[in-house]
Formats: structure tokens, sequence, C-alpha cells
């Protein structure tokens, strides 16, 4: 984060120091005429520059020049939570809101489960960890060190596969080089070098001090620790540009494993009690809602939101002190209810779901999450849905349930995906509660008013109960005296 941009360029490229920035970006666009198309300059993940602010003055220089070479193309990249605090406002480039592999879950759990020699999934993975390639890979790798052919049906939320991978690291370590597995030293550096970066309220740090850091937290350790984690993935180093040059910095691997080291640093300690006034004026959380660094600690908060509930059986806006941090608590928990484990959602977590689905401008986020969720048995699974649209009128029902069947659809969310994933499935390899639930949330697509969206709902119901016909007999039960004819009509 210091210095030119074309300084940054040039030392990770070996350059000399005397080209210039003028010189430099002409270099490279000559390089890309050369080749017969323009060069991409690819910046990836700019919020974890530090300090943050360090593109809001480089970014619009660097765009202008760019825009003057015919053969030069700029992209970049951030997590969204930190766009506004990383790319000036006034700053007029395209955007996109890059998904990951959302829309094509399935698919990318299948490519990821090849490459990593297991078979290939039964259950639709369609929550949200699930587009996300780094999660994938935390999966697959602990699934196949923990000896399993199969990931797990079933949810299986953040911390969990976090837990699993570095146990799984632990226990390769230890068989590497033949030291007991309870000195958890890959997982006891990992954690020592997150509390580090959090003590200097930056992302990285410089590769010799990390190197101290983890000699230290990990006495004994055999072989080259810090070595062992690079090649591992559980470190990244990358060049960050000193006051003169460039010089090597330990990463955590991305961004999401820091945050959730970090809020088990902050937890740790705290019990089902304690955590009543955490967020209470002098409490242990009260940073958190520091609007002075509201920014900065967005990824913190999110996976705070996830932790709590799933360590203290609690929910986050349970312990919100007054009701405008509660309503903020509200869109967090929805935030993470996919990144959640299934046994951690509760009778308490579906009272702030039906708040949310109450609240107009988080009534379509809710379904949306509640829908990912509604294969799996929780409290807000597709039996919570049917009660809910069961206890509503067609008159009320109609208004908000069929826009949102629409817009859902239209946009390849998870209307869409939850149709289109019936025919790519293996029907007889799923567990018969699995495929009940889903004709639970495909009757209720039957009510909407996109012929599109019936016509699909219905042709996945035949798809999946195809191999389950005993399962009719359910649809025909559970929606006989559904106040609404087109969902009669498709269930016979």
């Amino acid at each position: 984060g210091d210095g030119e941009v074309a300084d940054n360029i040039r030392a990770k490229l070996g350059l000399p120091a005397d080209i210039g920035r003028d010189e430099l970006l002409s270099i490279l666009s000559s390089a890309g005429e050369m080749s017969g198309g323009p060069l991409l300059l690819a910046l990836d993940g700019l919020n974890e520059t530090q300090p943050r602010s360090y593109w809001i003055h480089q970014l619009p220089s660097l765009v202008t020049q760019v825009s003057r070479l015919p053969f030069l193309r700029l992209c970049v990249s951030c997590r969204t939570t930190y766009v506004d605090h990383v790319v000036p406002a006034t700053l007029d480039i395209p955007r996109v809101n890059h998904l990951g592999f959302a829309g094509m879950e399935f698919e990318a759990c299948r490519e990821f489960c090849e490459h990593y020699g297991l078979e290939h999934p039964a259950t639709p993975f369609l929550a949200e960890e699930f587009s996300n390639g780094l999660f994938l890979r935390l999966v697959c790798e602990a699934t196949r060190d923990e000896g399993l052919r199969r990931i797990p049906s079933g949810s299986y939320g953040t911390r969990s596969a976090i837990n699993t991978f570095l146990r799984s690291k632990d226990r390769r370590y230890s068989q590497q080089f033949a030291v007991d597995i309870r000195r958890r030293y890959p997982s006891k550096a990992v954690s020592a070098l997150a509390d580090e970066i959090t003590k200097h309220d930056t992302r990285s740090l410089n590769f010799d001090a990390a190197r101290t850091v983890i000699e230290r937290a990990c006495d004994g350790a055999q072989g080259n620790l810090l070595e062992w984690l690079i090649e591992e993935g559980l470190i990244r180093v990358d060049a960050v540009m000193g006051a003169e040059q460039s010089e090597d910095h330990a990463f955590l691997p991305f961004e999401r494993l820091g945050d959730h080291l970090l809020a088990e640093r902050h937890l740790t300690g705290e019990s089902a009690e304690s955590i009543q006034s955490a967020f209470e004026q002098g409490g242990k959380l009260e940073f958190l809602l520091n609007e002075e660094r509201w920014e900065d600690l967005a990824g913190l908060r999110e996976a705070i939101a996830l932790q709590i509930p799933e360590a203290f059986g609690v929910e986050l806006p349970d312990l919100a002190p007054d009701r405008a941090t509660r309503l903020h608590f509200d869109w967090l928990t929805l935030r993470a209810l996919t990144w959640r484990d299934a046994s951690s959602i509760t009778s308490d977590t579906s009272e702030v779901i039906l708040r949310t689905v109450r609240t107009a401008s988080l009534l379509e986020a809710t379904f949306e999450q509640q829908l990912l969720m509604s294969l799996l048995p929780s409290a807000v699974d597709a039996y919570w849905l049917d009660s809910l649209l069961k206890d509503d009128q067609l008159v009320n029902r109609d208004w908000y349930w069929c826009k949102y069947l629409h817009l859902s659809f239209e946009r390849g969310k998870a209307v869409k995906r939850l149709i289109d994933t019936a025919f790519k499935v293996e029907a007889r390899l799923l567990p018969a509660d699995s495929v009940e639930r889903w004709m639970v949330v495909l009757g209720w697509f039957c009510a909407a008013a996109d012929r599109r969206v019936r016509a699909g709902a219905s042709k996945a119901m035949v798809r999946l109960l195809t191999d389950h016909p005993k399962l009719w007999k359910v649809v025909i039960s559970n929606f006989w005296s559904v106040d609404d004819d087109y969902i009669v009509e498709r269930a016979l």
C-alpha cells in the first residue's frame, strides 16, 4: 500500500527501477499489441491493501492512464463489503458483481470433487458457501484428508469447514514430521499470525516478523514450519512495496478465513451468559459498532454474526443494545444464514427470519436465503415456508409471493436454481426426506403467475418423483386443501 502503483507493478515484474510510470505502461501496451490483442492488467483483492484508502487516491489516475493506451485494459476486484471504502464513488467505471459459482453450485461442487478424487455429491448443495471457490477447496481438502469419499450431506457451515480444514492440516503435519498431533502446530501458527495481524491493525506481516511470531508460538516444531504452511496454502506470501524496495509479507490465504479466526479470538472466554452484555457500553464487542471503523470491521461483524449462534446458541439480534442496532443485526443474521451449520438454526432463528420477511426491504432477500436452506432439516426449512404461506390467505399472499417468484426466476436466483438443479441430480441417490422438502418448495412455486415458473416447477416435480413414486401421496396430501387452484391443479 506504499508508493505509486507503477512502482509495485515494476517490482513484481522484476523490471529496472529507472523505468518511469508512463514508460512502464507503454511497454505493457506494446506487449499487448505484439500479441494481437489488449494486455489485461488485473489487480485482485484491492480490499486487502493497507491502508485501504490507498486506492481512493491511486485508482483514478491509474484508470486515466490506462484508458489512453489502445492495447492495455484494467480489471480490478474488491470484496463487496469494502467497495465503498476502496473505490471512489466519483470514479465512473463499469462494475460487475461477480457471484463466484452462484447459479452453478452443483456443477462447481461436482468439478471440485472430481479434482480432489471424491465421489460426486448426491445432495444438491445450493447454499451460498458452495458458490465460493475457496470454501469449496476447504471442504474438499478436509473431506479428502478425513478419509471420506464424499462430502457429508447436510449443511457444512463455514466455521465447521475451517475447523475441519485446520484439523486435517494438523494431522498432515504430524504424520509428515512424526510429531504428536495434539501439538496442533499449523493451527497454532495460523492463529498466532491472526493475533499479531490484529494487534497491528493490518492485513499482513513482514515475512521475517511472521517467522518470528510462528517460531515463538510453535517452539519445538519440526522442519521449516513457515515454508510448510505456505506450501499447504495456509499462508500466502506477496510482495509489498516498502520505502525503497518491495519486501515479502505473509498474509492469511483469504480474508474470510482471517475474519473467522479473529472472531474466534474475540469470543474466547465468553459464555452464553457473558455474551449477553458484549455489545453494551464497555462490552467486549462494543467496538464493532464504532461508526468511524464501520467499513473496516464489516467482515469481522459478519463472522461474529455466524459464530455467536453456533458457539452460544444465541441469536445476534437478541444482543442488540437498541432498536436501530437490532435492525442491523437482523440483516447480519439473514446474510449469515446459509453460512451456518443447520444444527445451529433454531426456533429463535425462525423468529428473526419471520421478522425480516415482514420487513418490506428485506422480503426478497429473506426468501432467497431461506430457499437455499429449504432442503435441509432445520427450523427454517421447506416446512417453515409451507406453514408461513398456508397461514396467509390467497388474497394477501399472491401479491408478494408471485412477485418474488417472477423476480427470482428472471434473475436466475434461488427459484430458477431449485428448478434447474432437479434435472441435474441423480434423484435415485437423494434421501427421501430431501426430495419431500423439495416437493413442498416446488409445489409452492406452482402458485406463480409466471407460466415459466409453473411449468418448470411441474416438470421438476415429475423428474424427481419418477425415482421416488411413494412421495406422490405426500405431495397430494400436503396441497389438497391449499386455497390456490394453480397449486391443486399441478399437484393432481
